[in-house]
């Protein structure tokens, strides 16, 4: 028989139990992961929010800032790698040109 899913009094209500600092964030695309964080945001903004949640919410925020710190890295190196492999290109174009000017020239 599945269990129940009621309130128990030791879950605060409310709480965003699909994101937890022990589930694994890294599946999340980053669009996913800031749209759960800036939820969390919200939900730590609001007036009535009990202590024990708070901490809660605090743990999934941060797994998840680590989790789109982490992908925001990964993309900064590939746009690294790509912008740098268009420069070589470019550069052994240029190579090529001098190379054919300065034989053209005779030199």
């Amino acid at each position: 028989m599945p269990k129940s899913k009621a309130n128990t009094g030791k879950e605060p209500i409310g709480l965003n139990r699909d994101v937890l600092p022990e589930d694994d964030v890294s599946a999340l695309s980053y669009e996913q992961a800031f749209e759960r964080l800036e939820s969390i945001v919200d939900r730590m903004s609001s007036a009535a929010v009990p202590l024990d949640e708070l901490m809660l919410l605090y743990e999934q925020g941060m797994a998840l800032g680590a989790h789109c710190e982490k992908l925001l890295d990964s993309y900064d190196a590939r746009l690294e790698r790509v912008s740098r492999q268009a420069l070589v290109k470019e550069l052994d174009a240029l190579d090529e040109q001098y190379d054919e000017s300065a034989e053209e020239d005779g030199f």
